[in-house]
Formats: C-alpha cells, sequence, structure tokens
C-alpha cells in the first residue's frame, strides 16, 4: 500500500478498528478476508507517519500525511476522539501532563460541526490534588438516584452567576490582589456560602506557559458509513499565546469560563463508583483569537 492510498480507495470492501474490535457476525465473515490486509494497511500508515517524524520532525508534515490517506475509521464517536486518534497516528501516548503534547505546541483537534469548546488546561482547586474536588463535590454535587452518588457538571464564568441545584449558585471571582481566581458558592438569595477554593496566578501562568504558549489546532470533519464513524483531517493552523495578563481579561469577561465534571461509572468492575473528569479552563474556538495571535 502506497502513502498516496486514501481510505476511500478501499473503505466500501473493509475498514480498520482501532484499539478494541467490536463487530456482529454477519460483518465478520463478509469482512473477514481482508482483515489480514488492513492490519499490514495500517502498520504501513503508522510506518509511513514515524519515517516522516524521523524526517522531518514537524506537525505540518505530520498533518498532509493523515490529510492524504482521507476517510480513517474510528470505533467510537466521543467527546476526544477525534483527538486520540490524531496523536495516536503520530506516535504520542495518551497523557495529562501539563507539558505541550509535542515540540513545545499542545494539540487540539475539533470538529467542523460540534460546538464543543476548546479545553486549554486542567487544574485541580488550591494547586491540590482531587481531594479538593471530591470533596467540593460532596457538599454541592446532585445525587443519582441510581448509584446514590454526589455528580456535578456545571459550567462557571465569571461574568455571571451559573444556577446549580435547586438553590445554588456559582461564579468566579478574579482577585488581582490576592492573585487568585476564586470559585464563589452562594444561595439563589445572593447569600454567600463559601469562597475558599481557588486557582493561584502563579501555578495558571506556569501551567499556560508550559502547556498553550504554542496551539495546533486542527479541524475535522464526521461521517458514518456501513454502521461505522470516520473522520477527516481537513485544516490546521497555528496560535501563539499573547499574555497572562489577557488570559486574566478573558477570565472576567467569561470568553474563558471553567467546566467541573464529576460523574459515576455506569458499567463494568466501577459501577456505582464516581468517576472524576476534573476540572477544565475551556474556550469557544471561535474566541480563540482573544487570547491568542493566530501565526501565518
Amino acid at each position: 500500500v502506497s502513502s498516496s492510498t486514501t481510505i476511500d480507495d478501499v473503505f466500501a470492501d473493509t475498514f480498520i478498528v482501532h484499539n478494541k474490535v467490536s463487530i456482529n457476525m454477519t460483518i465478520f465473515f463478509i469482512f473477514s478476508p481482508f482483515l489480514l490486509f488492513y492490519s499490514e494497511f495500517h502498520e504501513n500508515i503508522a510506518n509511513i507517519i514515524m519515517e516522516v517524524n524521523f524526517i522531518n520532525n514537524n506537525l505540518v508534515y505530520f498533518f498532509n500525511n493523515i490529510n492524504s490517506l482521507g476517510w480513517i475509521p474510528v470505533l467510537e464517536r466521543g467527546y476526544g476522539s477525534s483527538g486520540l486518534l490524531f496523536e495516536n497516528l503520530i506516535g504520542l501516548q495518551n497523557n495529562c501532563l501539563q507539558i505541550a503534547d509535542y515540540n513545545g505546541y499542545e494539540i487540539k483537534v475539533r470538529s467542523m460541526t460540534s460546538k464543543f469548546p476548546i479545553t486549554l488546561f486542567s487544574m485541580c482547586f488550591n494547586n491540590k490534588d482531587f481531594d479538593e474536588l471530591r470533596c467540593f463535590v460532596d457538599r454541592y454535587g446532585v445525587k443519582n438516584r441510581t448509584y446514590n452518588v454526589k455528580t456535578m457538571s456545571v459550567i462557571i464564568r465569571a461574568n455571571r452567576y451559573n444556577s446549580w441545584g435547586k438553590n445554588l449558585k456559582f461564579k468566579l471571582v478574579c482577585d488581582r490582589n490576592k492573585k487568585k481566581i476564586f470559585l464563589l458558592v452562594c444561595h439563589s438569595n445572593g447569600k454567600i456560602i463559601e469562597k475558599k477554593c481557588y486557582w493561584d496566578f502563579e501555578e495558571i501562568n506556569r501551567i499556560l506557559i508550559n502547556k498553550v504558549a504554542n496551539l495546533c489546532v486542527i479541524s475535522c470533519f464526521w461521517r458514518k458509513r456501513f454502521g461505522f464513524n470516520f473522520v477527516k483531517f481537513i485544516d490546521i493552523n497555528f496560535f501563539s499565546l499573547i499574555n497572562f495578563e489577557r488570559f486574566l481579561e478573558c477570565i472576567e469577561k467569561g470568553t474563558i469560563f471553567v467546566k467541573i465534571k464529576c460523574g459515576v461509572h455506569k458499567s463494568g468492575k466501577y459501577e456505582g463508583l464516581p468517576y472524576y473528569h476534573g476540572i477544565e479552563f475551556q474556550v469557544n474556538y471561535e474566541d480563540l483569537l482573544q487570547l491568542f495571535l493566530q501565526k501565518k
């Protein structure tokens, strides 16, 4: 299989499945003669990309090579799945490190038809681990009736209150004197309940510099054929962070917001146990240029 071969050339005949295989027997018998061929094809994709990596060490070359593959099958379509696929194709392992993904660039993949915001970075309360988040969810989470576990999924901004539960509302407070961003918890009548969870300016700035000083945003399209999801990477753009002051201004205007998401495992060996997705600082794609400069 040559580097110019696209998925479209043959995807009517067979498919590639990433990470795990889950197909019904009918599809298996139809496509089984082609599975070995596509195992070799998938290996060739990896070899081509790694060769490009060795020669060019450049995200543009990575993108052009992957773009030439056309529509690439993905086992499941979900939040972040296209980003994980792209990173896997260029040899990156999934991680939660507070450093950029590749050569000083943080890679973000967005769907052209999705309104999901871009996650800049994740950061726990008070520069600590998940313990503070667990305590916060225990205090203010909503109980899942099936599993009797507190859960929370809420977006919080500084320019307005966000209602939560029956009688609570949350808001970010950017305190420039104390150099912290606080999470203000109030009763619906306006009475302050607490203001003790925070993110420290110095730590936020450190993460910004180490992780998203340079951003690579890749756009993609999704489609479904023969019951399988396919993704095509179509565009790549590069951005550089303006400065920390601009970040704070974006927080104050509500352009950058915080998402807290803590759920519960609904199946598998961890069924019924809480799942802490974490705390994410996010921005909508159309607002990126308020925080970044686009590189040419």
